[in-house]
Order: C-alpha cells, then structure tokens, then sequence
C-alpha cells in the first residue's frame, strides 16, 4: 500500500513525475492565504483609522421643529470633527424619543445614544414635519442596527 501512487499524480513506466509534484509543492499559497499584518488597527481615542487627531470644529443641536436650538432643549445632536460626524438622539428603554407623543413624560429618564446618518436624518425629518413616517423610518432603522 505504501508503495501505490494515487491515480492523479502522473507516472513515467510506475515512477513518479517530479516535474510536476514540485510544481504542486513549490507553488506560491502567499495570494490565497490571509496577512494576518493586514488587519484593521483598532480605533484610538480621538483619531481616525489613519492615525490623524481628530479636531472637533463644532456641535449642532435639534429641538422640537427640527430647529437648531441651544443644548437645554435639544433632542439630537451632531458632533462635527474636520474628518467625520456623530449623530446622537435621545433613547428611552431602547426605543426613539417621541416629543409629539407619549414620550413627553419621559425627557428627565432618557439619554443619549450614538446612531448612524440615515437614522438621524429622518429623525430630524420628523421633528421638522412631524409626519410620523420619518418617525417609524428611523426606529425601523435602529431595530435593524440593534439585531
């Protein structure tokens, strides 16, 4: 048995081609195989993924109209840095903060959470509108994010 070849390693009169084994053998698996040096650097507080400061140049706050208002009243917030932005709205027990609803209550329990552009735009929508679609379109958003 030990002395047999598999079937599809070619053979010359029963001996081995070696051509062709140290063709297989020799060949370069570096493309196939990962660089593990490739990885993502972790995210360093108060920098970017390239290792630049971020600077933040201002913050922009929301109220009720989807005006900017002063920090007291607002219900979301921008934090601009030179590179990127923050978004944030205020979250009650997981859920979006209401202020045309029910939620009117629950300001003082409510805090912020971070959340990407398209929850916060349609959020902001919503204060501007109140048309409860933008509403439903961010907490569709943020479920989504949570699962």
């Amino acid at each position: 048995m030990m002395n047999e070849v598999p079937e599809n390693i070619e053979t010359v009169n029963g001996i081995v081609n070696t051509e062709i084994v140290n063709s297989i053998v020799n060949t370069d698996v570096g493309d196939f195989v990962m660089d593990k040096n490739k990885k993502k650097k972790p995210l360093q507080p108060g920098k970017d993924r390239n290792g630049n400061f971020l600077v933040r140049d201002h913050y922009t706050y929301y109220g009720k109209g989807g005006n900017e208002v002063e920090e007291s009243e607002a219900l979301a917030k921008c934090v601009c840095y030179t590179n990127s932005n923050y978004y944030y709205l205020w979250m009650w027990r997981g859920d979006i903060y209401d202020p045309y609803g029910m939620d009117i209550l629950r300001r003082s329990t409510a805090k912020y959470v971070k959340v990407n552009r398209i929850i916060f735009d349609n959020y902001v929508r919503y204060l501007k509108s109140k048309n409860k679609a933008f509403y439903n379109i961010a907490r569709r958003e943020q479920m989504k994010r949570e699962k």
